[in-house]
């Protein structure tokens, strides 16, 4: 889902995987409420404390790898581009010049799966700019493109697909 904030000249989008979050709950939420039960409860049951371990685990394993949070920073004061993309532990950061950009655009590509994405580019005189997570299929890549192109004041290119997927 993308949320979109503007505080004077920066504009703020972030994608927020609320349904992942959700899933990660209901596959650890039975476990982690079994061993919460019966650990207030002081009930003998076996193997309390490992469901609990293996419950936020499992929860943590979604947050962290599957999870993962972007955020797009465009400062026309500044003329900077900045994606964060964070997880529970990690985070990475991108940073690209607003004035080296002629367009945005979204490719079609095949992973090496066989499986198609979308990919956003930012398009400028050297080679174009990744700025999306490509791997996640929950998210519509054109809408991102769209609202980049919108903020930082530089054409949407459209969707380019490759021959062979028509």
């Amino acid at each position: 889902m993308n949320f979109v904030h503007r505080e004077g000249s920066r504009t703020v989008i972030r994608q927020i995987p609320f349904l992942l979050f959700v899933i990660g709950g209901i596959f650890s939420l039975p476990m982690i409420s079994f061993s919460l039960f019966h650990v207030v409860r002081g009930s003998d049951a076996e193997g309390k404390y490992f469901t609990l371990f293996f419950g936020l685990g499992i929860f943590w394993v979604v947050v962290e790898f599957v999870a993962t949070r972007e955020r797009f920073t465009i400062d026309q004061e500044k003329k900077t581009f900045t994606r964060v993309v964070s997880g529970l532990f990690r985070t990475s950061v991108q940073t690209v010049n607003l004035h080296q950009l002629r367009e945005v655009g979204v490719e079609w590509r095949v992973n090496s799966r066989g499986r198609r994405r979308q990919h956003v580019f930012l398009y400028g005189p050297a080679e174009p700019v990744l700025v999306n997570t490509p791997a996640k299929v929950y998210l519509d890549h054109s809408k991102l493109a769209k609202l980049i192109a919108e903020a930082a004041g530089i054409p949407f290119a459209g969707e380019k697909t490759a021959d062979h997927f028509r």
